[in-house]
């Protein structure tokens, strides 16, 4: 296929990108990167990563989930349920974009202390 400038398009087939070895680290995400491979030793039971859009939270999350085996919740749909069926590992994607229960995520910050579990 051409543009109307002459320059050849190529459709290449695009595939999600989200494993540790697709994960580029530099300078302004090496902290994050370090804390998600200290895992499971990590200082606080809970860990939150704080970053511009499209700086890769998604990314590190996912290699975290990999590593942990961790189920993944949407902030925007938190439940009771969550809180009180919580094992293993936590993630909790997109608080940015609102949090359907605060109270379940503050239960869910207490369980996941209480019972020595980690949550992202």
């Amino acid at each position: 296929m051409t543009a109307p400038s002459g320059q050849l398009l190529l459709d290449l087939a695009h595939r999600p990108a989200l494993g540790a070895e697709d994960f580029l680290v530099s300078t302004s995400n090496q902290a994050a990167a370090d804390m998600i491979d200290r895992w499971p030793d990590w200082p606080q039971a809970s860990i939150l990563v704080v970053a511009p859009a499209r700086a890769g939270k998604t990314h590190l999350a996912n290699v975290w989930r990999l590593k942990s085996v961790a189920a993944r919740l949407d902030a925007g749909a938190l439940r009771e349920e969550h809180a009180a069926n919580a094992r293993g590992a936590l993630l909790v994607e997109d608080l940015h974009a609102g949090i359907a229960d605060e109270r379940v995520l503050f239960h869910l910050l207490n369980l996941v202390r209480e019972r020595k579990l980690s949550m992202l």
